[in-house]
């Protein structure tokens, strides 16, 4: 793993002769307020300390100490994330330089060995001019769009420093933020040859975000947290995954989307995957759900229930790495 700073001349390197399958990561969950021409801003800011100064940094204080006086704590990375956030915002109370070194971290993935580099560069500024330093120095003088496979932004990213003009055509999208903040904001730099999405991983919190234009065309949806059934049943699309919890996607929540589907003809092709981390409740209870609506039982936790003269309801619970139900409308054989 390389730790050293990248010069000039690696960096040149680096874009000319960069292979597939490397993801790079660059983060920026500081000074997510202040915007510059380029930047997109994802998320609303928050920062996780609020108030003056002085309550910032006694509310920091007593985080370290908390922290502190519990052994078993201190070995958790937030642990020191505070500490030196804490020295930091002292220092600059006390208008003296940090006895540390600010970096700037560019990280290379390969997503198929999973072996990574990094490189540091030292800078002075702040967060956000160093990020748009980046931006600029790694994509500024794109005159033509930048293919990405997966562009993927983590739950604390709020704004994107890039520059002015660029745009991406990416083939999956992985994000946190609220869908239509994202869609709307980052417009400009996501290249109309992008959609449909061939893979779109989003937070829905009401039916309005999984009806969304962009979400609704994407071939493959993947909803990160449970949703309430009203949300589930709007869904649109035809392939989707998602992760439900057993205590909201309960038998009667079963039955519901069973009897949602039915009544309204669900198409042949949808196929939906829901994993579950724990055993949902109604792993017994798969015969009951077959005769509530005059299915069959084709093993031990396979159901087929009649939709049309043309087409069944495949409901198959199975546990792998976690438990997975498999529900998939198919054409009569």
């Amino acid at each position: 793993m390389a730790t050293t700073p990248m010069s000039y001349d690696s960096l040149k390197i680096l874009l000319q002769y960069l292979e597939p399958n490397k993801r790079f990561g660059l983060e920026d969950t500081s000074d997510g307020a202040s915007l510059t021409p380029g930047d997109v801003l994802v998320q609303e800011y928050r920062p996780e300390f609020n108030g003056t100064p002085e309550i910032i940094l006694r509310s920091m204080q007593e985080e370290v100490e908390r922290y502190e006086s519990n052994s078993q704590m201190l070995v958790n990375p937030r642990a020191q994330k505070y500490r030196l956030e804490l020295l930091s915002l002292q220092c600059r109370r006390d208008n003296v330089d940090p006895p540390f070194e600010r970096f700037m971290q560019l990280t290379i993935e390969d997503v198929v060995t999973e072996q990574k580099q990094i490189h540091r560069l030292v800078h002075n500024k702040k967060h956000s001019e160093a990020m748009k330093y980046l931006g600029e120095y790694l994509f500024g003088g794109r005159r033509t769009t930048i293919r990405v496979k997966n562009f993927c932004m983590s739950q604390d990213t709020c704004t994107l420093r890039l520059p002015v003009g660029i745009n991406f055509h990416m083939d999956c999208l992985d994000f946190f933020a609220t869908i239509r903040l994202a869609f709307d904001n980052m417009t400009p730099i996501i290249h109309e040859s992008s959609f449909p999405l061939k893979r779109l991983k989003m937070v829905a919190w009401n039916e309005r975000d999984v009806t969304h234009p962009r979400v609704r065309e994407a071939e493959l949806v993947l909803f990160r947290y449970s949703l309430n059934l009203d949300t589930f049943l709007a869904i649109p699309n035809l392939i989707v995954e998602y992760i439900a919890s057993p205590a909201l996607f309960t038998l009667d929540y079963l039955n519901e989307v069973i009897e949602n589907w039915v009544r309204t003809r669900k198409v042949i092709g949808t196929d939906f995957t829901i994993n579950f981390k724990r055993k949902p409740h109604f792993f017994d209870e798969l015969e009951d759900v077959s005769n509530r609506f005059n299915g069959r039982m084709t093993g031990e936790r396979t159901v087929i229930i009649p939709i049309t003269g043309a087409s069944e309801l495949y409901c198959d619970l199975s546990r792998g790495v976690q438990w997975t139900l498999k529900m998939m409308v198919k054409a009569l054989e």
